[in-house]
């Protein structure tokens, strides 16, 4: 079953964020293959008010990527493992970053939820400007912090990136 709104997916799991934010934007246009594998970091966050709704989805990279901007949910597709199991379920998620000079990058997660965590991996499928000659892929992890003004989600995506051919 696809699902492409964010604010579904989040009453689905109760829990969304994602990927860091780069320093600088330019760097990751000088970034060739020959660099080889570098380690990023990456934390994408989500401010969830307490009626469920996303107030503010933002995202920054460290290391061989440094920029920031905002990015969003373009697909959720659980195959209905999650309504079948309420105790483990998998999904696919589709997210796109937009950086500070309007490049793009796709990503995709693979997620594995049970009652008291969510983690998973993740890999680039797609990017524009700066961004399309990006691959990379890397494990993430899920915190989530809850106040009266609702909720904190943080992913902390970690792994190797290059830029230009894979």
């Amino acid at each position: 079953m696809k699902r492409k709104s964010g604010g579904v997916l989040f009453l689905v799991f109760g829990v969304i964020a994602l990927i860091a934010s780069p320093k600088t934007v330019g760097e990751a246009k000088n970034k060739t293959a020959l660099d080889g594998p570098n380690d990023t970091s990456i934390t994408l966050t989500v401010q969830i008010s307490p009626v469920g709704q996303i107030t503010s989805a933002a995202w920054v990279a460290n290391g061989a990527v440094v920029d920031s901007g905002f990015w969003f949910f373009l697909s959720f597709d659980d195959s209905g493992s999650i309504v079948h199991s309420p105790v483990v379920g998998t999904a696919k998620l589709t997210l796109l970053l937009v950086g500070q000079d309007g490049s793009t990058a796709t990503l995709q997660e693979n997620d594995h939820i049970d009652l008291n965590s969510q983690s998973g991996s993740w890999h680039v499928v797609d990017g524009t400007g700066a961004y399309s000659t990006f691959h990379g892929a890397g494990r993430y992890s899920i915190d989530v912090q809850t106040s009266p003004g609702g909720r904190t989600v943080t992913w902390q995506l970690d792994g190797h990136t290059t830029f230009g051919q894979p």
